[in-house]
């Protein structure tokens, strides 16, 4: 900082910052020539460690039927680096204090997941299940004795891209404080910032997805039509897209998606005192959320993984364990891979890379996020020492990332649209078909296509109905597409008591609405689903105090001077923080049927009934649900809703909100409380002891009930605490202070 004359101040600042975050694990001790295997397992290994030993015949790892798995899958190293400059004047002219500044960053990010980087291998009875007859099965330990052989049923070797990606951002503003006069002040400001998308230093990146690029078939993919018939009902696919695949930069440098050239943001505010009492204040300001690599997490925060789509750089080589039903071994551990790996692609192949799996990207265009915040109050002197505002506030956020959308979901006129599961759809489309890319899809690197896409001799109807079927029923995943809107409104009630007869004390009160825009509640949907948020929260009140009560020396009842009743009785004081808050909506994450002449407005919920499951009430009335479970047509061959049950729908179009604003999970109220006491040796010196209690009321915060399946035993019951519900906790504490 440097003041160059009484009326001018430049400062001036360089920051670099640097953060190395590194994922590693005990495995990583270890080496898989150590543990017996080829050395060719080492010397092509981006990350050695302990091959993954994954045991799966009577569930996850560590189960009850089970044995824990050995090494880890989750290695990763990914540092961030970053500069700035930033330097601004401010410098007072009259009235007037202005303020120029220029503000410039670089981002730097480099993103490396080792996945399976010595290998992995999965166990199960498949060995030990072979030849067997009358569905026998392994419950327990079949994995460990196909460990013992050498004999795993799956496994992979991964070759995993490391990314290294760059951004610059560059904001210049100006602002000015103009004292009109000693009644009315005014700030005005305008900041234009320029926030460049990511880069890839090798371009070793995926940038966005052509719906009508070609792809090298090795021969023309044959289909002429498909139809099939089902209780008098026929489903017919006339023709099918062949188009449709990933795109990549140019070369080094490139950029990850294409974002606006520049923004600018206006700032405006006022004070005015209507009296000497009273003042009036508000505001009107545009501000910018820069890019980032990372998704807006379910929480309303960015995630702290990274997002980084290097399909073509990075590759898999799977373990080949049989070719005839598990009756000899292909390979085994002694030789995993045999033929070596495959080697990553790149680029070269264009909008042929991964055809037949699944792929991601990231919105190939997209905008800085921004909101639009505004805001009017009244501040009132009620007395020298009280003081009550009263403020609204709104916000509107535009150009929010949408988390993803599955471009490759069945295509909407393939959907039911019936309010009951429609068992015919899901029979029809389960129905096997001559596969048309059998033997199609592109070689990577004079390997064949694995897919089952290009291996399969038939697949499912269900295959032939989505826009892109060159990859299967994969997900074809869009990322981040900056298109989501949210508005917020506000009022808020603030009433503060400044220390006065030993008490202060603070109260808010805000009354709010938060609607969202950001979800799609189909992916075949072109527009997002408005919803009352999942974050919303109508009432928030809190109130803190602090009162020193009025007994001991030199206070209301000092004891007539004595000492000693000023030892015992006085020096308290008392503490207090009380908060409530309106529980969240419930978000319904799955498309749920409701009984026949059920809708919405009938669902309600209880947001502390905690009956126990099976035996007492639900907290949602799930009686407006279909719960039932069947899987198939009743007899009579009736599927159209009025004899067939079942809680889950099949390719259905959903038209059940996310979220209901009226029915919601368990809210906060929680009340804080402390006593102290203070013990003086002297003016200036004295003990102080404090007893102080957190959830004083014990109050728990129940989670919301469960509703991700209308066929789960616990449908509509609440069944745990949220992980912020902490039991009354009571600590006793002592200071010394002189």
């Amino acid at each position: 900082m440097f003041t160059l004359n009484p009326t001018t101040i430049f400062d001036t600042r360089l920051n670099w910052t640097y953060f190395n975050e590194v994922h590693g694990t005990p495995a990583q001790a270890y080496n898989p020539q150590q543990m017996g295997f080829p050395g060719y397992m080492n010397s092509n290994s981006r990350l050695l460690q302990l091959p993954y030993i994954n045991f799966g015949t009577g569930g996850s790892c560590g189960s009850f039927t089970s044995y824990q798995c050995l090494g880890d899958t989750g290695s990763a190293l990914d540092p961030t680096t970053s500069y700035q400059l930033f330097t601004d004047m401010v410098k007072v002219l009259g009235r007037h204090t202005l303020k120029i500044g220029f503000d410039g960053r670089q981002y730097r990010i480099s993103i490396q997941n080792f996945g399976d980087s010595s290998g992995s291998f999965t166990f199960n009875s498949s060995w030990t299940n072979s030849g067997t007859s009358g569905g026998v099965s392994n419950i327990f330990g079949g994995d460990l004795a196909a460990f013992m052989l050498g004999l795993p049923s799956s496994g992979e070797y991964d070759l995993e891209a490391r990314s290294d990606y760059h951004q610059y951002y560059v904001g210049t503003f100006v602002q000015d404080d103009w004292n009109v006069n000693d009644r009315l002040t005014l700030n005005l400001g305008l900041r234009f910032d320029i926030d460049t998308p990511f880069r890839e230093r090798l371009g070793q990146t995926v940038n966005g997805f052509n719906p009508a690029a070609t792809i090298n078939y090795t021969k023309a993919p044959d289909f002429t039509g498909a139809s099939v018939t089902v209780n008098g009902t026929t489903y017919t696919v006339s023709s099918i897209n062949t188009l449709g695949g990933l795109t990549f930069p140019p070369g080094k440098n490139g950029a990850v998606y294409a974002t606006n050239n520049g923004f600018f943001s206006p700032r405006f505010g006022f004070s005015f005192s209507i009296d000497p009492k009273t003042v009036l204040r508000g505001g009107f300001g545009t501000f910018v959320q820069p890019e980032t690599l990372a998704s807006l997490s379910a929480t309303g925060t960015y995630s702290s993984s990274a997002l980084s789509n290097a399909e073509g750089f990075s590759a898999s080589t799977s373990y080949v364990a049989t070719t005839n039903n598990y009756q000899s071994p292909a390979t085994t551990l002694s030789d995993p891979f045999p033929s070596g790996f495959l080697p990553p692609a790149g680029s070269s192949q264009g909008a042929s890379t991964f055809v037949g799996q699944s792929i991601s990207f990231l919105a190939p265009v997209q905008h800085d996020a921004y909101s639009e915040r505004w805001n009017l109050g009244i501040q009132r002197a009620l007395t020298g020492n009280t003081l009550l505002e009263v403020l609204y506030v709104g916000n509107h956020a535009l150009h929010l990332p949408v988390n993803t959308q599955n471009l490759n979901a069945v295509e909407k006129q393939y959907l039911s649209y019936t309010p009951w599961r429609n068992e015919q759809i899901a029979t029809a489309y389960g129905t096997s078909q001559t596969n048309p890319f059998k033997g199609t899809l592109p070689s990577v690197n004079g390997v064949a296509n694995s897919t089952s896409t290009n291996t399969a001799s038939t697949v499912p109807f269900s295959s032939l109905i989505v826009p892109y079927p060159q990859f299967g029923t994969n997900a074809v995943t869009e990322e981040n597409n900056t298109i989501g809107q949210s508005w917020f409104q506000s009022g808020i009630i603030h009433f503060e008591q400044r220390p006065a007869h030993g008490l202060t004390l603070t109260a808010n009160y805000s009354f709010s609405k938060l609607i969202e825009q950001d979800t799609f509640l189909n992916d075949q949907d072109t527009v997002l689903e408005r919803r009352i948020s999942p974050f919303d929260h109508v009432h928030h009140f809190t109130v803190g105090g602090t009162y020193d009560l009025p007994l001991g020396r030199g206070k209301m009842f000092d004891f007539g001077g004595s000492r000693l009743w000023d030892e015992i009785a006085g020096g308290f004081v008392l503490n207090g923080i009380y908060q409530f808050q309106t529980g969240a909506p419930i978000e319904f994450s799955s498309d749920i049927p409701l009984q026949a002449g059920a809708n919405i407005r009938q669902i309600t919920n209880k947001t502390r009934n905690t009956s126990p499951v099976g035996s007492g009430t639900p907290a949602l009335s799930t009686n407006l649900f279909v719960t039932g479970n069947s899987t198939a047509c009743p007899a009579s061959g009736a599927c159209d809703g009025s004899d067939f049950i079942n809680g889950q729908y099949f390719d259905h179009y959903r038209t059940l909100p996310q979220t209901l604003s009226w029915v919601r999970q368990d809210g906060f109220n929680n009340l804080d409380a402390s006593i102290l006491k203070d013990f003086h040796f002297t003016e200036s010196a004295y003990l102080q002891l404090r007893f102080e209690t957190f959830n004083l009321l014990n109050h728990p915060i129940f989670s919301a009930p469960n509703v991700s399946s209308a066929t789960s035993s616990n449908f509509g019951y609440i069944t745990s605490t949220t992980s912020n519900s902490l039991p009354r906790q009571v600590q006793i504490g002592g200071r010394i202070v002189f």
